[in-house]
């Protein structure tokens, strides 16, 4: 039972008893009154205090099917004729008037403060009328108190009336106070509950908690573990794959390198046999120069010298770019003229774009000093040379300067092909990235120039727009 139910109960306990002890002093009471029945000059009272005692008693007999507050309202009219049909009888000597003290303590069982509140001033008043209109003398006592006094029964009938309040009110206040002791019991063994609950709940948390910082700390180290072991493998990780496209770039490297040896060894010998028979044809050429001079010019003779002088200076030229290209020399002091380098590429790749490419180039006057190695700088910007070519699908133009700029010799090559896209911008240095068609190319042109130029203290930058074009840009330290 809860402790709202608890103090319901107690209210109805303490109505019940009330209304049955004030049944039963009622009805003595009224008994011992009749004996003045006859000498009364007005009976309604009695009719009246007769039928408030079966009103009440019905109301008692039949409690458990009313509803207390109609049980309340109805006991509380009861005892309001009760007092004030007294009133009206005796006035201020009326012994009923003190049944009015109850009337607050009914309303305090069913109704709210408000309400109690209203009812009480709503007594006062009331009574304040009754004397109001005794003192106007509008309402004249018809009673003898004098006689009343001298009998016993008026006596009896305002000790019981005493004894209906007195009892009514200790009635209400003992329920009252032992269900106030009740709950306060019940609440200090609920506190005790409470306490020992907190306790244990308290050292549970206390348990559980310590559980949970070793559970969290044994994480913690195995985080720490799974972090370090982590960060151990990236970097493994990404020295294995360092490692493995240096040796990726380093097989190609050497793969090409034994290309271009071999390359040498043929372009030597082809250069050597070519050399011969141009020597001969040059011999042949001078001797005719010189015997011509003697004499007199045959017609379109000097025309013909001057195409047998072209082609050979031609071959000549060829062969000198082979050489240069094949040199082979592990040396990283040779002078290294980079005009003379593009040339011999450009030379090199002339059957690859004489037809649709123009080539553009603007070189300084002098030669500019640059220490390293001839081959390998051959090797890098004909590489970049030949992507240059390659991007250029129809027709286009490729664009060849050197300048300086400070300490450094900065040699810029320029195509008007289909440009590179940001996003395929940060691989091209990459081994194997190419965005070639299988079988045109591998994705080490490009690595290999970087690598060597790198080798040569320099840097390689790239600039490029989609469907505009692309700019190498390639720097290396002059040698002052």
């Amino acid at each position: 039972m809860s402790q709202h139910d608890e103090i319901d109960g107690v209210k109805n306990k303490v109505f019940n008893v009330t209304i049955l002890v004030g049944i039963i002093l009622g009805v003595a009471t009224f008994l011992v009154s009749l004996q003045n029945y006859f000498e009364s000059s007005s009976v309604v009272n009695y009719y009246l205090n007769l039928l408030i005692i079966i009103i009440v008693l019905g109301v008692y007999i039949f409690r458990r099917k009313i509803p207390h507050a109609i049980k309340s309202d109805i006991v509380i009219i009861g005892i309001f004729i009760l007092a004030f049909a007294d009133i009206y009888k005796l006035g201020a000597y009326s012994p009923a008037k003190i049944l009015l003290v109850l009337i607050p303590f009914f309303a305090l069982i069913s109704y709210n403060n408000k309400k109690i509140i209203g009812i009480s001033i709503s007594v006062i008043v009331l009574f304040m009328g009754f004397a109001y209109l005794f003192i106007s003398e509008r309402i004249m006592l018809t009673v003898d108190l004098n006689a009343r006094n001298e009998t016993i029964n008026t006596w009896i009938v305002n000790i019981m009336l005493i004894g209906i309040v007195a009892f009514g009110i200790t009635t209400i206040v003992h329920h009252y106070s032992v269900a106030f002791y009740r709950l306060i019991t019940r609440l200090e063994d609920q506190n005790a509950e409470l306490k020992i609950h907190r306790e244990n709940l308290e050292s549970l948390v206390a348990e559980r908690s310590r559980e949970l910082e070793i559970a969290n700390e044994e994480l913690s180290t195995i985080n720490e573990e799974l972090y370090q072991s982590k960060d151990i493998i990236e970097k493994q990780n990404i020295e294995l794959k360092s490692t493995l496209d240096h040796l990726q770039l380093t097989q190609a490297s050497l793969v090409q390198s034994e290309k271009m040896a071999a390359l040498g060894i043929l372009s030597t010998g082809v250069a050597h046999e070519i050399n011969n028979p141009l020597n001969f044809i040059m011999g042949g050429y001078i001797g005719l120069s010189q015997y011509f001079e003697k004499a007199e010019k045959e017609k379109n003779v000097e025309f013909f010298l001057s195409t047998i002088k072209a082609g050979v200076d031609r071959a000549s030229g060829i062969v000198t770019a082979l050489n240069q290209f094949s040199q082979t020399s592990g040396a990283v002091d040779e002078n290294c003229p980079i005009q003379v380098i593009i040339d011999n590429c450009l030379v090199i790749l002339g059957n690859q774009y004489e037809a649709l490419v123009e080539v553009e180039t603007n070189f300084p006057p002098d030669p500019i000093p640059i220490k390293g190695n001839c081959g390998r700088l051959h090797q890098a910007l004909f590489n970049i040379l030949t992507n240059a070519f390659h991007s250029i699908s129809n027709e286009g133009k490729v664009s060849c300067s050197v300048k300086t700029e400070g300490r450094y010799c900065v040699c810029e090559i320029s195509d008007t092909g289909y440009g590179i896209s940001p996003e395929d911008l940060e691989h091209v240095t990459e081994p194997f990235f190419t965005r070639k068609e299988p079988g045109k190319g591998v994705g080490f042109g490009l690595p290999i120039a970087y690598a060597i130029i790198q080798e040569h203290k320099g840097t390689l930058e790239i600039e490029s727009e989609v469907a505009k074009g692309t700019t190498v840009r390639v720097k290396l330290p002059i040698n002052l």
